[in-house]
């Protein structure tokens, strides 16, 4: 069956969302998507995260889960005898024939690291029992005409795979997706290694670097401590995921017997549901279960001593009661944001925001010996944010490695601070606060010091000169020009012997060696453009009055909202996902109409918006002064272009490499830069952003606040980070019970209400 045009496309969207839900450029343009989306658009589940927030965007679905249902009715109608995991009918029968022992059983994801190539024969089979002849066969009966018909057919599709594997690469690398990595714990472990309770031990360690030429870790001896936290921070780009990936897969020398979990991504969506998820993480104690049952039947000595240590163990992981661990994985799920109803939805069918908080929920159910945590509080609601702190802190008890752009988080989570630089691992005790406190008191010494060799070189550089060209060549003349070249000869090793607390111990002949430079990390700068003063009555860019929103056939989501917009506001949303905070940014966008009230924006006003996923509206093929340009073409001078470049440069995409280079190859904080590039040409008067902080590393969050503190119009920013709450925004605004409200405090108090059930 030929695939769907362009044209049958926007007929099937015009009668599954309305004639009016989208005007002709947006249909256009969510139609190229589905097109270009080939095969995947055949799974409503892939097609929901490609077009979902347009479906909401446009109030034509509710949430997440009405998007997917309106997906299913679009690939339906697009796929005819299609189900709703691409296949049709008949290849689901076959396949269920195929595999359908093996697919009820959970999937442990590390059974899977040594079989990558497994996959594509169960493919081969299903594709085979599907129906038709052998392809040999029918090739040997073919006339010239269709074996060449057949070859073009054949060269069409494997360019279509192409260009469908080259965008999942792009979105793979653009979105950092990689599976959560489940590592057992290793056969033939006793039960007391596998336990955790043992120190993780580098010794000489090296990590070679995949992607690149060199080392990322070269010749590292530490030691990290049983039962401590520890935060691995360095600059974006050294490896940091890397390492954590290389600890979980066992690559490194000194990785302790026990059991690791690396959480990094959502888990796979499938028909078990979140709690069903979160119990069967816990392989080890069904292998405990299987090893007791077994033991029970055996009646010998020994297997009466390894049931005792089996049923410790067993004690140890919470028990062997069923409703006991059902509670407790319940308990865990309801922190991170799920309720009865979310806890009994599939996988399949929550977002990857929640699949994410999933995988989270089976690492911290499984409690393992070594927990490896990337970027956790993304996507996460700052209520959540803080019930994972206070779990972390008080009853998760085993080793902790995490990387975070959240100072906050690592503030009240990590004991310790694992630097990684310069192919080396430097730990440190105390949170991220006093790390940077005694870094920054390093490089100011540093820096004295090195000004005070310079100087003190100088001056002995100068008597020496001065005296050699003055002809003082008597006995005593030459001996004070010699003592004062060895003088000069050890400055460094005695500025350095300050530096490292120590007494220099050497003699007057050894070697120069020069105070090291400060190695000050560059600063990333961006700076937003004066947009001038808007003509607005009353300086109100945005207003609302008593305004009311609720979608079609249901409750109001919330009501009696009035607060207004200038200028001068730097005002945080706050509130848990769900709870309408991107409803209500996009009523003051104009994107929906409050079902009554006023939501009036100024004709004068310019707002531009930077969403969540402004990562996926990227050409990843493009760059970036060339997609600058194609968005605001100007008068296509050489001219124009400069200025685009300079205007580029301002958000540290200048010089003559970033602005040619590839977006796909570019940082998740040069991403971000690009975007809000973009977004800063047209000089707004108010800028909104939703979660702007996802993709950032710690010194683009910095050059963020930064800007906004320096910036002339209007910031409303949707964020669960607190330091660029704490830093940026003087107005909290909490969506929460179909209220919109003013709270009257700091972040910090915002946190301990919710600590004490308050907010």
């Amino acid at each position: 069956m030929a695939p769907p045009s362009a044209e049958d496309v926007q007929g099937v969207l015009k009668t599954a969302c309305g004639q009016e839900a989208f005007d002709e450029d947006t249909l256009t343009y969510i139609a190229s998507i589905i097109t270009d989306a080939e095969e995947s658009a055949e799974d409503p589940r892939e097609l929901v995260g490609l077009i979902g927030d347009f479906l909401t965007d446009a109030g034509v679905a509710a949430d997440e889960g009405a998007a997917l249902e309106l997906c299913k009715r679009i690939a339906g109608q697009l796929h005819p005898g299609k189900e709703a995991g691409g296949h049709t009918v008949q290849e689901d029968s076959a396949l269920a024939e195929k595999e359908g022992p093996a697919l009820q059983k959970p999937v442990v994801l590390s059974s899977l690291l040594g079989a990558e190539g497994s996959a594509g024969s169960t493919f081969a089979d299903v594709y085979q029992v599907g129906g038709g002849p052998a392809v040999k066969g029918g090739i040997e009966e073919m006339p010239q005409e269709q074996l060449k018909t057949v070859a073009a057919i054949g060269r069409a599709k494997k360019e279509k795979a192409a260009r469908r594997a080259e965008r999942k690469a792009w979105r793979a690398e653009a979105k950092g997706e990689e599976d959560a990595v489940w590592v057992d714990v290793p056969t033939g472990v006793s039960l007391g290694s596998a336990a955790g309770g043992v120190d993780f031990h580098l010794e000489r360690a090296s990590l070679t670097n995949k992607k690149g030429t060199g080392d990322l870790l070269h010749d590292v001896t530490c030691t990290f401590t049983q039962g401590r936290r520890y935060g691995l921070v360095g600059r974006n780009g050294v490896g940091k995921s890397t390492l954590l990936d290389a600890v979980a897969r066992r690559e490194l020398p000194g990785v302790p017997a026990c059991s690791i979990f690396y959480v990094r991504q959502e888990v796979e969506g499938d028909g078990r549901t979140s709690l069903q998820w979160v119990l069967e993480a816990d392989s080890e104690r069904a292998m405990l279960v299987a090893e007791r049952e077994r033991l029970e039947g055996s009646g010998s000595s020994a297997g009466s001593a390894r049931l005792v240590q089996v049923y410790q163990r067993l004690e140890e992981l919470a028990g062997d009661e069923e409703h006991l661990r059902e509670k407790r994985a319940a308990d865990i799920l309801r922190g991170l944001g799920f309720d009865e109803q979310m806890r009994a939805k599939a996988t399949q069918d929550l977002s990857g925001g929640l699949r994410m908080r999933v995988a989270i929920a089976c690492a911290l159910f499984v409690s393992p010996g070594l927990l490896l945590l990337d970027e956790p509080t993304n996507h996460l609601d700052l209520e959540t944010v803080v019930w994972l702190e206070k779990y972390l802190n008080t009853e998760f008890h085993q080793t902790l490695l995490v990387v975070s752009h959240d100072r906050m988080f690592l503030n009240e989570v990590v004991t310790d601070i694992c630097l990684f630089e310069n192919e080396k691992l430097e730990l440190s005790r105390g949170d991220y606060a006093t790390f940077e406190k005694v870094r920054e008191e390093h490089r100011t010494r540093q820096e004295r010091l090195r000004e005070a060799q310079e100087m003190k070189r100088e001056h002995l550089q100068e008597y020496i000169t001065k005296h050699a060209e003055a002809g003082s060549n008597g006995c005593k003349a030459a001996a004070q020009r010699k003592a004062r070249m060895r003088k000069l000869e050890r400055l460094g090793m005695e500025a350095q012997a300050q530096i490292d607390g120590r007494k220099l111990k050497v003699s007057y002949d050894g070697p120069v060696e020069d105070v090291k430079e400060v190695d000050a990390e560059r600063a990333t700068v961006l700076t937003f453009p004066d947009p001038g003063v808007c003509d607005s009555l009353g300086n109100a860019l945005l207003r609302f009055d008593d305004a009311t929103f609720g979608y079609r056939e249901g409750p109001a989501l919330f009501s009696g909202v009035s607060f207004s917009v200038d200028q001068s506001s730097r005002i945080a949303i706050l509130g848990r996902n769900g709870a309408g905070k991107s409803t209500l940014i996009k009523l003051l966008l104009g994107k929906l109409k409050p079902t009554s009230g006023i939501c009036q924006r100024h004709r004068g006003a310019r707002v531009q918006y930077i969403a969540q996923h402004h990562l996926d509206e990227l050409d990843g093929d493009s760059k970036p002064l060339k997609l600058a340009l194609e968005r605001y073409p100007g008068d296509g001078s050489n001219s124009h272009e400069l200025r685009m470049r300079q205007h580029l440069g301002h958000f540290g995409l200048g010089g003559d490499v970033l602005p040619f280079q590839s977006i796909r190859t570019l940082s998740g904080g040069q991403k971000f830069r690009v975007s809000l590039a973009l977004a800063m040409w047209e000089k707004p008067h108010l800028l909104v952003m939703d979660e702007p902080t996802n993709h950032l590393d710690m010194e683009t969050i910095d050059a963020l606040v930064k800007a906004i503190d320096d910036f002339k119009g209007g910031v409303m920013v949707v964020s669960h980070d607190q330091h660029l709450i704490a830093s940026c925004c003087k107005e909290l605004r909490v969506v929460a019970n179909r209220r919109v409200v003013q709270y009257n405090g700091t972040i910090e108090t915002y946190k301990k209400q919710i600590l004490t059930g308050k907010a």
